[in-house]
């Protein structure tokens, strides 16, 4: 199970690094970026946790480093979801 967690965390890392360079890219040609910013930190911090979560190392800073990381993640989350169900109720033809 370690090794599953260390993979999802990594894969997590690298998705929320590629989301940001889609930020990156989509902000550099004058679009909107829809909420995908929320979609980069949230990926990022939960594969940080996740891969702290599974390394079972104990103390202060990796309980810090676990906690920020799962706050911020699920953070970004609850963002993600406010923003898609904000643009959910949004009339298109307005």
């Amino acid at each position: 199970m370690k090794n599953v967690e260390l993979a999802v965390g990594a894969g997590l890392i690298v998705l929320g690094l590629i989301c940001c360079g889609t930020c990156l890219f989509r902000a550099g040609r004058g679009a909107e970026l829809e909420g995908m910013q929320y979609v980069a930190v949230s990926n990022f911090f939960m594969g940080l946790f996740l891969i702290t979560f599974a390394l079972d190392r104990s103390g202060g800073v990796t309980g810090t480093v676990m906690l920020v990381s799962m706050v911020l993640g699920l953070g970004a989350g609850v963002l993600v979801l406010t923003n898609t169900i904000g643009r959910a109720r949004k009339d298109p033809f307005d």
